[in-house]
Formats: C-alpha cells, structure tokens, sequence
C-alpha cells in the first residue's frame, strides 16, 4: 500500500441500492452531503478500457463533481 497524506472522505455507490437514491440521484446526494469521492461497481475492470473510454465513463456518472 502507498503512502498517501490526502485522504478523502468516499462512499461506494452501492450503498444506494434499493433505495430512493440508486443511480444518479444518489451521486449527486454524496456530493451534497459531504463525500469528496464515489468508488462505482461497474461490472468489469476500467483499467482494461481506452484512456478515452475511461474518460466518457467518467464524464457519464461523476459529471466532474466527484473524485474516482
């Protein structure tokens, strides 16, 4: 494990699931109420993804307000 002084506060978007919250909605709740970051279950490795694959998925769900 590396070492890494800048810590964020994150939460995996799975702990939505069943709720009012799942998808979009609960991305953008995180944000409100305080998470910096979002660990998203996608189903498959992104790093087997093209650099601008990778890019479009980011821009789909996070729409640039959460960190990945």
């Amino acid at each position: 494990m590396s070492k890494n002084d800048n810590w964020t506060l994150g939460l995996i978007d799975s702990a939505w699931f069943g709720s009012d919250y799942e998808g979009k909605d609960g991305r953008e709740e995180a944000k409100r109420i305080g998470f910096e970051s979002l660990d998203l279950f996608v189903g498959f490795d992104p790093g087997r993804m093209s650099k601008t694959n990778r890019e479009r998925l980011k821009k789909k769900f996070f729409l640039g307000r959460l960190q990945l």
